[in-house]
């Protein structure tokens, strides 16, 4: 009895590892150059991005799971980044 239960719980184990972890979106990196998606296809109003982009000014980027989906003003230029690290956050 005691063996059928293990081998029970082991192959219920298996199963879950099969269908819910690997179901599981994988994380996405930058490389060289940044994996990009459209803002349709992330989920995002790009009429919010375009405020966004107004309010803030300057150079920026939106990068949402590991994509790249919205970008204004010269990426290639140095800027300042002291405000950088200070989130803003936009709801749908």
């Amino acid at each position: 009895m005691k063996k059928g239960l293990i081998i029970y719980l082991l192959f219920s184990i298996l199963i879950f590892q099969i269908l819910v972890l690997n179901s599981v979106d994988a994380q996405v990196y930058p490389g060289t150059t940044w994996q990009t998606k459209t803002t349709s296809e992330m989920g995002m109003d790009v009429n919010r991005l375009n405020e966004l982009r107004d309010y803030v000014g300057g150079n920026g980027v939106v990068i949402r799971d590991g994509y790249l989906v919205y970008s204004w003003g010269s990426q290639s230029q140095r800027n300042d980044i002291a405000s950088a690290v200070k989130p803003l956050l936009l709801n749908n």
